[in-house]
């Protein structure tokens, strides 16, 4: 399955989190956020790439459900009470390595050893540009789980 952001209208978003975390987020099909103001940016339809600490890219997913609020702990680090939920789309099983695509992406000001600076965040808007070449990375190591285009 060909997935084609750039016909995609949605935003895209680089969600960084820990390996364990996002395990816990792929099993729930739920993003978490301490920030609302950063994670009501996202919508439902924007398509959400994650980005595991240090230096790997997991599943693609698309946003389904409008941000909203919840005290229950599902990750173990903190509470994230804003929260959004997704369908994945494609996932690549394990983790791809993101650091052959440093020098591609043009979300990434620096390209030295302090390359990863910027992501440290919880959520980043990338451009459609970026979000293909991400996307055709994990695709490549990937398997489908959407039987949908873009």
């Amino acid at each position: 399955m060909e997935v084609r952001v750039l016909k995609h209208p949605g935003r895209k978003w680089l969600l960084v989190t820990s390996e364990e975390n996002y395990l816990i987020c792929l099993d729930c099909r739920r993003w978490g956020d301490e920030n609302y103001c950063r994670i009501s940016q996202i919508k439902p339809g924007d398509i959400l790439i994650f980005y595991i600490k240090v230096a790997q890219l997991g599943a693609v997913a698309e946003a389904t459900k409008s941000v909203y609020h919840s005290s229950e702990v599902i990750w173990p680090d903190r509470l994230y009470p804003y929260r959004i939920d997704f369908s994945v789309l494609i996932d690549p099983g394990l983790p791809i390595d993101f650091r052959p695509l440093i020098p591609l992406v043009s979300f990434l000001p620096r390209k030295d050893k302090r390359w990863g600076a910027i992501l440290q965040t919880s959520c980043l808007e990338i451009s459609d540009s970026d979000a293909q070449l991400l996307i055709n990375a994990i695709k490549q190591g990937g398997i489908s789980v959407w039987n949908v285009s873009l």
